[in-house]
């Protein structure tokens, strides 16, 4: 809000749970200007160190472990299921790169499915397809423990803003559009050691598929972009400190 002479503005970052003020005397114009500069020099670096922290949480490779309803052991074990989550460079984030769901690629026909209804016209759009947090649990009887709930989401390259804005069109809105039995496809349980977000995710569950795939430790631990994830969030500490 503002009079003449005098603006102000004030946002919140609950994911990150931060809240900023700005505050205007003078010329107007000023304010998103300066809105523009406090978050392009904080938003980054509180970024990579969540990415930091969720990578080593969650980027891994899973493979099928159980389904969780209708299936013997004997198909439990012969079946091929398996996703790889990624950690790409700004803006994208936590990105699945290969999806398989009972030996079919199950990320080039997710993909082909949401590039048919993106509303584009001409050929159809490139993108990938991103995980975004949707803050809830989900609670396991028994041990009571909490899974942490994430929503897979098409994405298209385009939305990227190039000139780095933190403020853009860049939203992920469009969630839960394919479902199979009134359960949705693009809902990821990641349930870990811990309770909710505490601990390192050990299985991912997904409901829409009737599956659980167990966490790869070995690749897990040599992949790459937990250690991108850990420079580039101590990079950004780094030139906090200078």
């Amino acid at each position: 809000g503002g009079l003449r002479g005098y603006t102000s503005q004030f946002l919140l970052l609950p994911e990150y749970g931060l809240g900023i003020t700005v505050l205007v005397a003078g010329d107007g114009h000023a304010l998103s200007w300066l809105r523009e500069r406090v978050l392009k020099t904080l938003v980054p670096a509180v970024e990579e160190i969540s990415r930091a922290q969720t990578a080593a949480r969650l980027v891994g490779t899973y493979t099928a472990v159980a389904a969780t309803a209708g299936n013997d052991s004997n198909n439990e074990e012969a079946l091929n299921s398996s996703l790889t989550i990624s950690l790409l460079p700004p803006p994208s984030g936590l990105t699945l790169t290969r999806w398989i769901s009972n030996s079919t690629d199950f990320l080039a026909l997710y993909t082909r499915m949401s590039q048919a209804t993106s509303h584009q016209s001409g050929p159809s759009p490139p993108g990938h397809v991103q995980l975004t947090p949707a803050r809830s649990t989900r609670r396991r009887g028994g041990d009571g423990k909490r899974g942490e709930v994430w929503r897979a989401g098409f994405v298209l390259d385009e939305l990227a803003d190039a000139d780095g804005a933190v403020i853009d069109m860049r939203l992920v809105t469009d969630v839960d559009t394919f479902t199979y039995a009134a359960r949705s496809l693009e809902e990821f349980v990641f349930w870990g050691g811990g309770d909710g977000e505490a601990g390192k995710a050990e299985r991912v569950e997904l409901p829409g598929l009737r599956v659980v795939l167990g966490r790869e430790e070995a690749q897990a631990r040599s992949g790459g972009d937990e250690g991108n994830a850990d420079a580039e969030g101590k990079g950004w500490i780094g030139r906090l400190q200078k």
